[in-house]
């Protein structure tokens, strides 16, 4: 059903006119498919994590053909996503959501920001920042990662320089399932490359760049909220008591 009225949405998209009168029609059609396109991506969420069917290769195609239509590295994600569960809330194992340390560097920098934009101001910003380019900067470059793992760190490659932590984000055995995760997405963008030549850019654009840009913002802003509130514990290694 969410496959169904993804293509169902995505196909309206394709008959909007181009013009800046559909302004209007053209951010509802971003709201609304992004919006239904989500139901994809937690289908695939669930495939990650093993719920979805008892076939494990009916589970893997599902989620890599899903999340690689929605440009999300299927693989690499399940395994990043596996170590983000094993760490939750963890200061230094955690794997996303990790916040900075006051002391660090991206925590003075954080807290200065704060005290020179005010506090309304800077949530302003920061929800700007997170909600259209935290997704790729975390897929890109670990924004938001542990410590364990070092920075950056990458879903695509573990080349230098995103391999300089006390851990492995991404071990070697994980490197077959990464390069296949890479070969979705280039054939996704490949596919969204012939659409731009058929169609023109700017049709595929806001047929697709729209609703991207949606369900990326409806995935920071729940996972957002549920590993930020303040009564949320963080734990860290310096905390546990060694006698215990």
């Amino acid at each position: 059903m969410s496959l169904s009225l993804t293509l169902l949405t995505y196909g309206l998209g394709t008959q909007i006119p181009l013009t800046a009168m559909a302004a209007p029609l053209w951010l509802l059609y971003a709201v609304v498919a992004g919006t239904v396109a989500g139901g994809c991506w937690v289908i695939a969420h669930e495939c990650g994590h093993r719920a979805f069917h008892p076939n494990p290769r009916v589970e893997a195609t599902v989620g890599f053909v899903l999340h690689s239509l929605l440009l999300v590295p299927y693989f690499s994600w399940q395994h990043s996503h596996a170590v983000h569960h094993a760490n939750c809330n963890h200061m230094e194992g955690g794997e996303t959501h990790v916040p900075p340390r006051a002391e660090s560097r991206t925590g003075q920098i954080v807290a200065g920001m704060s005290r020179r934009l005010g506090p309304q101001l800077f949530g302003i910003t920061s929800l700007i920042s997170h909600l259209l380019l935290g997704w790729p900067l975390y897929l890109l470059f670990g924004v938001a990662g542990g410590e364990k793992y070092g920075a950056p760190t990458s879903h695509f490659t573990t080349a230098a320089p995103f391999r300089n932590g006390k851990r492995a984000l991404f071990p070697n055995a994980c490197l077959p399932l990464m390069q296949l995760s890479n070969l979705g997405l280039l054939a996704m963008i490949g596919i969204l490359i012939m659409a731009a030549i058929q169609f023109s850019p700017a049709r595929m654009l806001c047929v697709y760049g729209l609703p991207y840009l949606v369900i990326n913002a409806w995935l920071v802003g729940y996972t957002w909220l549920q590993h930020t509130d303040t009564d949320i514990p963080h734990f860290s290694t310096a905390d546990v008591d060694p006698k215990n």
